[in-house]
């Protein structure tokens, strides 16, 4: 197939196959930031549920009985500042450093 085309079709089409793998090689690292701040909400919210939820009984959907789950005292201020920390550390990163 290759052979047939004059030498500068050959070069575009192998240039576009350039460009396309590395538009999908660093399409992988696009939603890191993202990512990032996602968890960090979750952990402040979790945190936050924590403070007012002493304990929760979970109780499986066949039935049966439920299993009683409570936190540790520290556990919530744990995942409110690591929750903070991650969110204040991505709200000021320069913008040039992560690609959005």
């Amino acid at each position: 197939m290759f052979s047939r085309l004059p030498m500068s079709q050959r070069a575009v089409e192998k240039h576009v196959a350039a460009v396309q793998h590395h538009h999908l090689r660093s399409l992988g690292s696009v939603m890191w930031k993202s990512m990032f701040l996602a968890v960090g909400i979750f952990a402040a919210v979790v945190g936050i549920e924590l403070l007012f939820v002493d304990s929760a009984v979970i109780v499986p959907l066949a039935g049966g009985s439920g299993r009683l789950i409570s936190a540790p005292e520290w556990a919530p201020w744990l995942l409110i500042s690591v929750g903070a920390i991650t969110i204040l550390n991505l709200c000021t990163l320069p913008r040039g450093l992560i690609r959005e």
